[in-house]
């Protein structure tokens, strides 16, 4: 059964950056001007931003700094969160406040392995 707005919800609710937060859209940015997407991206939980993107996220938001969820996903060294966002059709160009690809993170990451995917 495929997951809903109101699971992923569910899910992110009490995340220190969505607590009291209405999250009644799959772009709803939390305190920490971070939403959904970038918060499954920076904690490598591939299936759900599988669903959130499915469900109408935006896939280059930017959050925090700029950064989307692929600029979190590549700090982070999350592969499968990577590979998935190339999927979904991702922008490889977009950049953050500080003028950095997600491969230029991933390389201040020292995720080499990334490298080669952006």
């Amino acid at each position: 059964m495929a997951r809903t707005l109101a699971d992923l919800a569910a899910r992110y609710a009490m995340h220190p950056e969505m607590i009291g937060v209405t999250i009644d859209a799959p772009d709803v940015l939390g305190r920490g001007r971070d939403g959904l997407l970038h918060l499954a991206a920076r904690m490598g939980r591939e299936a759900d931003v599988r669903d959130l993107v499915r469900l109408g996220a935006s896939i280059d938001l930017p959050g925090d700094q700029g950064f989307t969820a692929l600029h979190y996903a590549a700090a982070a060294g999350h592969a499968r969160v990577v590979d998935t966002l190339l999927a979904l059709g991702v922008d490889l160009d977009v950049k953050n406040h500080w003028d950095q690809t997600a491969l230029e993170v991933a390389m201040l990451a020292g995720h080499g392995a990334l490298m080669e995917r952006l």
